[in-house]
């Protein structure tokens, strides 16, 4: 019966990390103390990886050979196995669910273009072209607190990911025909970064000329930077405005 440990344990897993996950995301989705979420953090980071070593043990102490012996765990763990069980296939419909029924706008157009502002080149994924500037002029490399994350292969730290989508809504306003709106987001301004990047993000922006710009949420993460980020935030240029909206990060950090 050891193949069946084989279809278990991965099913447990997935059911493990999704119980998890929905407890991290809940946690970061309130509004609590910048400190408070740190703690927290650390205390869900540190379930993620000691409860399933906690159920092993006890497995393990309790002698369990096969999958449904599982049920002679002690009443704690024996529960948390049922969790993990059950979470796993509700994540899945859960899922199913919400694209079902989501409602989706017709897609005429999409392009996508990557700067990267490190190396000073632009991507466009429709002619994998490569140009020697970024934004459309010179640019200086941008400041940035050393970090090993920018030597991983493959990261996408600096780089600015442009999207183009043209939708089609049947039950949109005459007057709104045509609209365009430039949505930006998660700005998170912490210090680790330049400003220099973010004024790049603006320059693009604004090179694009919006009839609507919308920051939705997160965009300090350092009380320190409140101004700098209204700075940054103030070069917008859009014809109809700029709007924004806080999300949980600028409330821990007390911007009102």
């Amino acid at each position: 019966m050891i193949w069946t440990w084989w279809l278990v344990i991965p099913w447990l897993a997935a059911g493990h990390f999704c119980l998890w996950a929905a407890l991290w995301n809940r946690l970061h989705a309130m509004r609590i103390d910048f400190r408070a979420c740190q703690y927290l953090s650390a205390a869900v980071l540190a379930g993620t990886l000691a409860v399933p070593v906690i159920v092993a043990w006890s497995a393990a102490t309790a002698g369990i050979a096969v999958p449904f012996d599982l049920l002679r765990l002690p009443i704690v763990p024996r529960i948390y196995v049922v969790l993990c069980a059950v979470a796993f296939p509700l994540a899945i419909l859960q899922r199913i669910g919400y694209r079902l029924s989501r409602r989706v706008p017709s897609l005429l157009h999409h392009s996508h273009e990557v700067h990267d502002l490190r190396h000073h080149h632009v991507t466009d994924d429709r002619k994998a072209s490569h140009v020697d500037v970024a934004l459309d002029r010179e640019v200086e490399p941008v400041a940035v607190r050393p970090s090993a994350v920018l030597h991983v292969p493959g990261n996408e730290s600096l780089r600015l990911s442009v999207v183009r989508m043209v939708l089609r809504f049947d039950d949109l306003p005459e007057a709104l025909d045509g609209l365009t709106i430039c949505h930006l987001t998660d700005w998170h301004f912490t210090g680790r970064v330049g400003r220099g990047f973010f004024d790049a993000v603006v320059d693009r922006s604004n090179s694009l000329k919006p009839d609507l710009v919308v920051l939705t949420g997160d965009l300090v993460d350092n009380p320190n930077h409140i101004e700098t980020a209204a700075n940054v935030f103030s070069r917008f240029h859009a014809h109809l405005g700029v709007f924004f909206i806080l999300g949980n990060h600028d409330v821990r950090v007390g911007v009102q």
